[in-house]
Formats: C-alpha cells, structure tokens, sequence
C-alpha cells in the first residue's frame, strides 16, 4: 500500500476513536451556542445553527475519494479492506486496546445496574446469551448507561461515543465466538471503525433555524 495512504488512515483512527464524557451531539451545540451567548452578550432572539453530517447524521450517497466516480458503501470497503488486511498490528493494537477496554467497561456496568429502558438487559432476558444477542445488547447497554448518568469514558467514532460502541462491541463479541487470533480481531475493528468514519463523512452539512424555547409564546385563539 502507498505509504501517503497508510498514513492517512492511521492518522484518521486516531483522530476519530477517542475518549468521551457524555452524549457529545447535544453538548457540542449546547456549547456552541454557549459561545454565542457570550459573544453577544444577551440572550440572542434566533440562532442558524450550522451543523455538520456528523451531528445531524443525514447520510446520502458521494463519490467515494480516490475511485473515480464509483459511490456507495461497498466501494469504501473495497478501499479500506487493503488497509485493515495490510496495517501494522504494532500501530493500532494500542488504539484497538483501549477501544475494547473502555466501551466494554460501560457497556458491562450498563448490563449490571439500571440506566434508562434497560435495552441491553432486557434483550438479554428475553433472549439469552447467545452471541447474537450480546453483539445488541452490549452496546444498547453502554448507550443506556452514557446517556443516563453514567460518568465511565467511551472510546467515540466520529465523535459519537453511541457508535464507537457500535462499531466495535459487536465485533469484539462476534471474534470472540469463532475463537479468532487477537490480530485478526484487531484488524476487524480497523476495518469496523475506518467503514463508519467514511459513512459518517458522507453525510451533508445542514442549518436548522433554532427559536429559543423562552422566547416562544402560546397562539392564543382569536
């Protein structure tokens, strides 16, 4: 593989899977907003609020970069399959590690005390413990915690902490069932997280006109 293009992934795995404290959507337009506020220097009467793909996650189709004019999902995969069969173990593992480690934290503290609707547990209940049910119930768990108070750290994708649990739990319960070798595992995850990071940037920017709650007043009836 091109080294240009090595680079390029691995700086984009460690840009995207990093730690976070919270739902990180709300609270990145809440302190946005924040700002303004401040700036201002009163209460504003209207806000445009530009917000990237990755917050408003309005995913449509591009042209993936660097095939031409091919587009879709599939053809992202065909560019990222090379690099997650060619990459280095020794410049991912810890990154993977550390992935693991923590969205499986959340998710088994989700499992054992009750946050929110209980999603991972109930799926649980009603189904078993079979490793198709664990690859639901695992991150619908470490959702239900984050969202709700817990105060354990995610390992994001994209910056949401809800996907990096996605993209990798299942994954990590899937190796773990067919008994994989932990490079194999850690090269399914490369490839789990560089295929979200691609969907989640081809998603188109948007601006939503925000009135501000306070300000709004009841229609009284003629």
């Amino acid at each position: 593989m091109d080294k240009r293009v090595y680079q390029e992934y691995i700086a984009i795995l460690r840009e995207e899977i990093v730690p976070a404290l919270g739902c990180t959507e709300p609270i990145a337009i809440a302190y946005g907003a924040a700002a303004a506020r401040e700036t201002l220097g009163q209460m504003p009467e209207r806000m445009i609020v530009h917000c990237s793909g990755n917050i408003i996650n309005n995913v449509k189709a591009v042209v993936v970069p660097h095939t031409g004019s091919l587009k879709g999902i599939e053809t992202s995969a065909i560019q990222i399959h090379t690099f997650a069969n060619e990459v280095r173990v020794c410049d991912i593992d810890e990154l993977m590690k550390k992935q693991i480690d923590a969205n499986m934290r959340i998710a088994l503290e989700g499992l054992s005390h009750p946050y929110g609707v209980n999603v991972g547990e109930t799926l649980i209940n009603a189904w078993g413990t079979d490793f198709r049910v664990l690859a639901r119930a695992l991150p619908a768990a470490g959702s239900d915690a984050r969202m709700n108070g817990c105060v354990l750290p995610v390992m994001t994708n994209s910056g949401s902490g809800n996907q990096g649990m996605t993209v990798s739990l299942p994954v990590v319960v899937y190796a773990k069932h067919l008994k994989v070798a932990e490079e194999k595992m850690m090269r399914a995850l490369v490839l789990s997280n560089l295929i979200a990071v691609y969907q989640k940037k081809s998603s188109a920017s948007s601006a939503l006109t925000v009135v501000p709650y306070l300000q709004q007043r009841p229609v009284r009836p003629a």
